[in-house]
């Protein structure tokens, strides 16, 4: 049984001159069958960040898993939670878009109570990017990795002040303990080949040449990007445009703070009539490497 079950019943003694004395009685039964644990309050889906109960009517400890099942670009915090009977919710969901695009996403939710078979469920939405301020160059990267983790580091461009023309050269100075991976870039968002322009925002024509390897990390210690003419200059991007710019992938080698800046003296862009443009902000990141 799945609760509990109360009987009655009766014992009756009776001698050889048919004297007799009854006793009544009600016993109850405990369930015995153990029940998986339900999700509460699950939404039916998401634009940032959520919340949800749990409930297990054996009052069994329950582990929460969440993963990131389809989508990218995003984290979630936690991604794991040891449930009690003293505390079965609600839990608070942090979900962190690390980038410009709005993300859409897929978050799988796992229960597991020890003794059932897992019982899964799922909540899906987009999660709004991050607001550029005008006229700057971001760089984009997780708060907080592990040793050893691989992560992309991704360039944005926000609210021109003037028309791009082409992308003269971005110099960003990295620190020791993160290293980047000098066959994962490419022009754009996240995907695509090696030195892929995918999504390359600014790219109207096939004007832009993709920089080889040998010019796109220069130097130890910096990420030096110049995309270079091929030809006359495109019309580029118009001032105002927003959108990414690159992206490559770091490794984290060493525990300890790091940090992504840019170099001022070595950013800037070009309109369509070949002059200098230089950002007037420029975001760095900070990654704590655990």
């Amino acid at each position: 049984t799945t609760a509990d079950a109360s009987y009655s019943g009766s014992i009756t003694v009776r001698d050889a001159d048919n004297r007799s004395d009854t006793y009544d009685f009600t016993y109850v039964v405990g369930r015995t069958l153990n029940q998986s644990p339900v999700f509460v309050g699950l939404p039916a889906s998401i634009n940032g960040n959520f919340s949800f109960s749990i409930d297990d009517a054996d009052d069994d400890p329950v582990t929460i898993t969440l993963a990131l099942t389809s989508g990218s670009g995003v984290t979630i915090a936690p991604m794991s939670i040891n449930a009690t009977s003293a505390n079965y919710g609600p839990f608070n969901i942090t979900v962190t878009n690390n980038g410009v695009e709005d993300a859409a996403i897929t978050i799988g939710l796992t229960l597991n109570d020890g003794v059932n078979a897992d019982v899964t469920d799922s909540v899906s939405g987009t999660i709004p990017g991050i607001a550029l301020p005008t006229d700057s160059i971001v760089v984009v990267a997780p708060s907080s990795v592990n040793v050893g983790d691989t992560f992309m580091v991704t360039v944005y461009a926000g609210s021109l002040a003037s028309a791009l023309g082409y992308l003269n050269t971005v110099d960003i100075a990295y620190s020791s303990n993160i290293a980047p991976d000098t066959t994962s870039w490419n022009l754009g968002s996240a995907g695509g080949a090696f030195d892929a322009k995918d999504g390359y925002w600014a790219i109207v024509t096939d004007a832009l040449l993709p920089p080889p390897t040998s010019l796109f990390f220069m130097t130890p210690g910096h990420v030096q990007v110049n995309v270079s003419l091929l030809g006359s200059p495109p019309t580029g991007a118009p001032a105002g445009h927003s959108g990414a710019l690159f992206n490559v992938m770091f490794t984290a080698n060493a525990a300890g703070p790091a940090t992504l800046d840019f170099v001022p003296a070595g950013t800037n862009y070009f309109n369509p009539a070949g002059a200098t443009q230089n950002f007037t902000t420029m975001v760095n990141a900070a990654v704590t490497v655990n």
